[in-house]
């Protein structure tokens, strides 16, 4: 069980830092030993970056506890590193388009469109503190971006065998969503490395690491993407995937705004027309068309490989409904598709016969798999099938970033940042675990009864939904654990703490939701201790009825010990 807080991913990314450049495959790109010709989310700069925030800003105690977190005090830094990010992760990734000049005439490339983001970004800040008046659950969300990326780049790079499962890191396997024909296989010797090869029906393209020669399937550029485009795409989707939310919550505010006026106009009446001209909206729609649309391969004459695009409707049509109800995801990735050039550059031809090349293809897919992480993190239609994606990794990241984030209703109850603290139990491409401790020692019964609602409502169920059977979903094969560990109030004398454990589970295998009082050992049941645990029986019953919910159960040790 790994422990994760900002101290420990801070500074598992400096050793991120050091290590990438003795990665193999980047061996051919190096200036020298201690850098690259390029930015990139991991040089030096960044480092430096990093260094600054463990030492100014990640030292706070806990009682008898030093924890590692940073500081709200450090928004300054923490603005400087999510642009120098963003810029260091495009130029990267500008540099490595085989169809730009910078691997030939030694240029840096420049971020065109990044003024215009920093604006956005900069305004998203200041409105911020209006976001806590939205929603009373609204949490930071400037921070959150911030460790989101760490934990992703920690899951993607780290080679603990407790957490991988003996099984490598999640960077050397991960995938392009859909992308199920990746695995390498042997190719025949007098095979032409620049032509196709047509096997069962099948088309494959040879390709090279090192000394060994192999096909993957045509249709696949998983394996042509490299270790820094990788991160880069992390980085892009990881920072980006909220930028959308104050347009989300606009609607709520405006709402709230109007009930306040009752007081003092009668029948107050605020525009909240909020939604998008007719040009907008067809340049959204495009949007949504790219990041809906895969690649298939056809030959060509000489028997090399085009490439057309075709869009996946059931995508469309579930990105569409998303934006109708202004989920921020997808209203991010249209976000950062108008600011930054990077994308406006992308080839979203809507003429279904337009042939690309295969490094327009994988240029193609390495812009469409970003968008998609950020539309889809918001869209409960989708489904994930695989762990190895970065829409699957967007997702889970986002759910596993609790701690440290302040809520207004947190502050009301005086809620410490450091109130949940998480735990990695296993993160590979077979299982998911991990725990959450959670301090609700300041909570009444209405409010544990509440937050416990709101585990069964926006965690259990959000994960039954997202991890639903559907098609294809044969070849899943990964469960999904979390365990949550609740500190109460001492008033509930014989109950210790609350257990939920569940558990979204492959195959043949019911889903379950488990919630055990855990026994304290005192023999005093007050009429608190009794009347939660009616509260919770209450609560629990609409779901031990339902098979939809899976099985459902609740278990006292108190009776088990009588």
């Amino acid at each position: 069980m790994i422990e994760i807080n900002d101290g420990f991913l801070l500074k598992q990314l400096l050793e991120f830092c050091d290590n990438i450049l003795n990665e193999n495959e980047l061996a051919e790109f190096k200036k020298d030993d201690k850098s690259f010709p390029f930015s990139h989310p991991l040089d030096y700069e960044v480092k430096t970056q990093i260094d600054v925030l463990m030492k100014k800003g990640t030292r706070q105690r806990d009682g008898d506890k030093l924890i590692a977190e940073l500081s709200y005090e450090m928004n300054g830094e923490i603005d400087k590193l999510w642009n120098m990010l963003i810029e260091k992760a495009i130029i990267c990734l500008r540099y490595f388009d085989k169809r730009e000049p910078f691997m030939n005439n030694g240029k840096l490339p420049y971020v065109y469109g990044m003024d215009s983001l920093k604006e956005y970004h900069n305004k998203y800040i200041d409105f911020e503190g209006v976001l806590y008046g939205s929603d009373a659950y609204y949490r930071d969300h400037v921070f959150h971006v911030i460790r989101v990326w760490l934990l992703g780049i920690y899951l993607l790079l780290n080679n603990n065998s407790y957490i991988t499962g003996k099984k490598g890191r999640l960077i050397d396997v991960i995938h392009f969503e859909g992308d199920n024909e990746n695995t390498p296989c042997p190719t025949d010797k007098d095979a032409k490395d620049s032509c196709l090869i047509k096997k069962d029906g099948k088309y494959y393209k040879i390709r090279t690491n090192g000394s060994d020669r192999f096909m993957v399937s045509a249709n696949s550029f998983s394996g042509d993407i490299n270790i820094l485009e990788k991160i880069s795409m992390w980085t892009l989707m990881a920072l980006c995937h909220d930028l959308g939310y104050p347009l989300e919550k606009s609607r709520k505010i405006l709402a709230k705004t109007e009930n306040m006026m009752e007081s003092f106009v009668a029948q107050p009446n605020i525009n909240g027309d909020l939604r998008f001209d007719g040009t907008r909206d067809s340049n959204n729609k495009d949007i949504i068309l790219f990041t809906s649309k895969k690649m298939k391969v056809v030959e060509n004459e000489n028997g090399t490989a085009l490439y057309k695009a075709s869009v996946q409707e059931k995508y469309k049509f579930k990105y569409m409904l998303s934006l109708e109800a202004f989920a921020h995801g997808v209203i991010s990735s249209i976000i950062i598709y108008k600011k930054l050039n990077y994308f406006k550059e992308t080839d979203n031809n809507s003429d279904a016969n337009y042939v690309f090349q295969e490094e327009d293809a994988r240029q193609f897919y390495i812009r469409r798999d970003i968008l998609r992480a950020m539309a889809s993190h918001t869209c409960q239609d989708i489904y994930h099938i695989d762990v190895a994606t970065f829409p699957m990794l967007l997702f889970v990241c986002d759910e596993l970033q609790e701690w440290g984030r302040k809520s207004w209703k947190s502050m009301y109850k005086g809620v410490t940042n450091n109130a949940v603290q998480l735990s990695i139990n296993t993160f590979n491409s077979n299982k998911i675990e991990y725990e959450e401790q959670i301090d609700m020692s300041n909570a009444g019964e209405q409010q544990l009864l509440d937050n416990i609602k709101r585990i069964l409502k926006y965690q259990y169920m959000l994960y039954q939904t997202t991890f639903r059977d559907g098609q294809y979903t044969a070849s899943r094969h990964f469960d999904y654990t979390k365990h949550i560990h609740i500190k109460i109030s001492e008033e509930y004398k014989s109950i210790q703490q609350i257990d939920i454990d569940f558990s979204i589970n492959h195959g043949s295998s019911d889903n379950t939701f488990t919630l055990l009082l855990k026994d304290s050992g005192d023999s005093d049941t007050t009429s608190e201790a009794q009347s939660l645990t009616k509260g919770l029986s209450d609560l629990l019953e609409p779901y031990k009825s339902n098979r939809k919910y899976g099985n459902c159960t609740m278990n006292d040790e108190r009776e088990e010990k009588r």
